[in-house]
């Protein structure tokens, strides 16, 4: 399949069954994964294979996450979320590792694993098979996480069921893309719109920051810059610090 038609027509299918992808496929299917863009190269992803008996040892784990969280559910209700395992016959957990940087903070490493899920939906649909994207509170739940040897501080980004689909897969309604496009005169005017930022003993650097629509806050922040305290001057002369 053609990498533009893997985009465009994938769909989550209501039901997935077997075969699932091999133990080979499962390995090019992750490989899609690792090229998920990744600031810092921190490799923050883990990814959890589970499949034939473990799923039975996953539900358990769901049901038991469920039942501390409501002691009070209906009848059944536990049950229900034991049997959330066995929706397909492979479930990728894919989760971010989360490194204490500086320069690349925790939502960054929780998008990349967000795009690293995104491309095993995709390499799945592109290799023939379905794929279901997943979270419900179990995905946030600290019991869940550390049953499945994850940190406090790590975040599961996803259950990704995969196998194969059991009916043809229906079209999402088609949306027009030019409705959710914004251009530059999108960005509301406000009384300080243009900035010039400036360093002590320097020229000016030519870099220019608006205000979000209805927000006091700017878009660009300089911080530190070059060493010094980054200063904006407003278009009618003011001057104001612009640190954070």
């Amino acid at each position: 399949m053609e990498a533009y038609e893997a985009l465009i027509t994938r769909a989550s299918p209501l039901t997935l069954g077997e075969p699932a992808p091999d133990a080979e496929t499962e390995l090019r299917i992750i490989a899609a994964a690792l090229r998920a863009p990744d600031h810092g190269r921190l490799r923050p992803w883990a990814f959890i294979s589970i499949r034939g008996e473990d799923r039975l040892r996953l539900g358990e784990i769901l049901a038991s996450s469920f039942r501390l969280r409501e002691p009070s559910a209906v009848a059944g209700a536990a049950d229900r979320e034991r049997q959330k395992a066995l929706r397909a016959p492979l479930i990728l957990v894919v989760a971010a590792r989360i490194t204490d940087n500086p320069k690349v903070p925790a939502i960054e490493q929780i998008i990349s694993a967000g795009a690293a899920a995104q491309n095993i939906m995709l390499a799945s649909h592109a290799l023939g098979f379905g794929a279901m994207w997943k979270t419900s509170p179990a995905a946030y739940d600290p019991i869940v996480k550390e049953a499945l040897g994850l940190r406090g501080s790590d975040h599961i980004a996803g259950f990704i069921y995969i196998g194969t689909s059991g009916a043809a897969l229906k079209s999402a309604p088609p949306i027009d893309s030019a409705t959710l496009i914004t251009g530059a005169q999108g960005i509301a005017a406000s009384p300080c719109q243009t900035k010039r930022l400036f360093r002590p003993g320097a020229r000016s650097h030519p870099l220019i920051a608006y205000r979000l629509p209805a927000s006091s806050e700017n878009v660009y922040h300089s911080g530190q810059f070059g060493g010094h305290p980054g200063l904006c001057r407003c278009s009618d002369g003011s001057s104001s610090s612009n640190e954070v």
